[in-house]
């Protein structure tokens, strides 16, 4: 295993690699829809649901969850937030089940110990981003 590099820096290496993943597919009207959010707080969010259906296995309830339960200390319990995540990660599962899918081969890959650069390989090959 890589001992250069800590999980958090890891982390942060597969969310850059994500960002410039997302910034050469997601269409142009997702940000138009969304006028007053900055492309890079949109591309945040849909990370965020990538990150939390990966680590999940798709497991779309479990997702919303997760998400849910960072975001409400943020914003408070609401329904209104919690149906917002599920429209929000419903939206991104059914967009982006290629980059799901790849978060979780890297997340099975660091939980088996794999070397961490190789893990970032992988997932750049995935992804097809050379």
């Amino acid at each position: 295993m890589n001992k250069t590099m800590t999980y958090n820096e890891l982390l942060s290496q597969i969310k850059g690699v994500y960002i410039e993943r997302l910034e050469s597919i997601v269409p142009n009207d997702a940000y138009l829809a969304n006028p007053d959010i900055p492309k890079s707080v949109y591309l945040d969010s849909v990370y965020t649901d990538i990150m939390a259906l990966g680590y999940n296995f798709n497991n779309a309830k479990k997702a919303v969850d997760d998400i849910y339960e960072t975001q409400s200390l943020l914003h408070g319990h609401s329904t209104q937030l919690l149906k917002s995540i599920k429209q929000r990660v419903e939206e991104t599962a059914n967009l982006y089940p290629k980059e799901i899918r790849a978060f979780s081969e890297f997340h099975k890959m660091t939980q088996s110990g794999e070397d961490f650069d190789k893990a970032i390989d992988v997932i750049r090959h995935l992804l097809e981003i050379n």
